[in-house]
């Protein structure tokens, strides 16, 4: 990638209040462009935010005038400096209008780069090495609970101290639920969107059979086809019915109706944002100029913290998340779905003590092209319950670990409570074994293997006893980097043990 087109994407990720301010984008520059660009190429570029001849650039291609044209006189304004380079300076105009959507690539390449070694070319540069996650705005060290991926424009980030970091305690995953972990208020809400839909009809008079005016009055002729006013839909605009139009690959109706959104930032010539007021949040809709761009964005916004619901398709990614306070009232929660076809992206995110359940049930009344999950989802973890536990009986929940891809409370008949999920890698479901590890030896209850009758691999089978006296039976299985854990809410553990045995699963040694 050039550097123009490494600014495009500073764009898209940060917003275009980047390019607005000299020192902001001075530090961008120098904290993620630096292996990328020259110390020239980078003074060019924040000089000409500074002295106010970007803004007169994007002004002049606001009001139409060519890109050459507005770029050159731009360039002749920025090299009126003693000792400024015209050609550097226009090359320095020309990759700022491509970064704000304003000229195309054509626009900057004719315009060679001032740090391209002679004979290179136009555009020619140093080699690019920009990590995708070097332009991200950097969050400050905090617990475990912070949220690391969160929306753009990225608020300020709401202090949590005396959070405890959930792996590092003491305890099993039975004696840690209760504080650590809201359920859903709604776990089976079905949302019906009702359409209604006018019905025009049109009186056609005609023959001999026309009726004879009553009262003296005077027959008035229908109007015809031609003269009907037909409704259109402006392809740009900024309206319920344009932007569920343009939106559509994101969501059914991706806004209600009575919802007027508006363009954050400047008009992008491939790209879009736009933002949404709804009565249960800030909806942010961004159209990505490249399947790239989308990519990036996601692995920015997307992670696997504690507190997370994730969901990944062949066709998108959808990630909820809720922050609480020590007291577990609710501080931050977001939904974020995106759509690999259509290289959009949806962000829903609520005030400060917004219930996550609140925006899941406004993003489930979108109809959203990735579901809100329900269950377990993965066929890994499906196929390993099995034979355990019906997935049917299972609610999908946050995660409560880090690196976890997902968690569901399983109830099944009986007095028995079923955690299971599925960590990101077999060496994240490695170190949480190593913390039941812990436990059962503290309970000083047999640590054993088990193997699946239906040929996959041995893994981990442990037990110990909670602080309030319930037996707890944890077994897991690397090749799918899954795991579950069973509480007898009444009974022993050997009452716990006949129900294990009555799955798939044979005791080891």
């Amino acid at each position: 990638m050039e550097l123009h087109e490494h600014l495009y994407d500073l764009g898209v990720r940060r917003g275009d209040a980047v390019f607005d301010d000299a020192d902001v984008l001075r530090g961008a520059l120098e904290g993620s462009f630096a292996d990328v660009s020259t110390a020239a190429e980078r003074g060019l570029l924040v000089d000409a935010v500074r002295s106010g001849v970007f803004g007169f650039l994007v002004d002049r291609l606001v009001a139409g005038v060519p890109v050459d044209e507005a770029v050159g006189d731009a360039g002749d304004r920025l090299a009126r400096v003693p000792g400024g380079d015209p050609a550097a300076a226009r090359w320095a105009c020309a990759a700022l209008a491509y970064a704000v959507g304003r000229a195309d690539d054509a626009d900057v390449r004719r315009h060679p780069r001032p740090g391209a070694a002679p004979g290179a070319g136009p555009g020619a540069g140093p080699e690019p090495h920009l990590a995708p996650d070097d332009t991200r705005e950097r969050m400050p060290a905090v617990p475990a609970l912070a949220p690391t991926s969160i929306p753009v424009p990225v608020p300020a980030p709401v202090p949590l101290e005396g959070r405890e970091d959930v792996v590092s305690r003491a305890g099993s995953r039975a004696e840690r639920g209760g504080a650590r972990r809201r359920w859903p208020v709604v776990a089976a809400a079905v949302l019906v969107l009702a359409l209604v839909a006018g019905v025009v009809a049109a009186v056609v008079l005609g023959g001999d059979e026309e009726p004879a005016p009553t009262g003296g009055g005077v027959t008035t002729p229908s109007a015809s086809p031609s003269e009907t006013e037909t409704e259109t839909i402006d392809p740009d605009g900024t309206d319920p019915a344009a932007v569920n139009a343009r939106y559509s690959g994101l969501a059914e109706a991706v806004v209600p109706d009575d919802v007027m959104c508006t363009t954050a930032g400047r008009a992008r010539a491939r790209g879009e944002r736009l933002t949404c007021e709804l009565p249960t949040g800030t909806l942010e809709l961004v159209t990505y100029p490249s399947a790239a761009a989308l990519e990036a964005a996601r692995e920015e916004r997307v992670e696997h913290d504690i507190g997370t619901v994730y969901e990944a398709t062949t066709s998108g990614t959808l990630m909820a998340f809720e922050r609480e306070d020590d007291a577990g009232a609710p501080v931050r929660a977001a939904v974020y779905w995106d759509d690999a076809v259509a290289q959009q992206s949806a962000t829903l995110t609520g005030p400060r003590g917004t219930d996550l359940d609140d925006l899941v049930a406004e993003v489930r009344a979108r109809v959203p092209s990735v579901a809100y999950p329900t269950g377990p989802s993965a066929p890994g973890l499906v196929d390993f319950l099995g034979g355990w536990l019906d997935v049917e009986k299972c609610l999908r929940i946050e995660t409560a670990v880090d690196l976890e891809l997902e968690e569901s409370f399983c109830d099944p008949t009986g007095p028995v409570e079923v955690f299971v999920g599925r960590f990101e890698s077999e060496e994240a479901l490695e170190a949480y074994r190593a913390l039941t590890l812990a436990v059962a030896k503290d309970s000083e209850r047999p640590l054993r293997t088990w193997e699946a009758r239906r040929g996959k691999d041995d893994g981990a089978l442990y037990e110990y006893t909670t602080a309030a006296g319930r037996p707890v039976r944890y077994w897991d299985l690397p090749g799918c980097a899954c795991y579950a854990e069973a509480t007898l809410t009444r009974g022993d553990a050997d009452k716990l043990a006949t129900w294990w045995r009555r799955g798939p699963g044979v005791e080891g040694d």
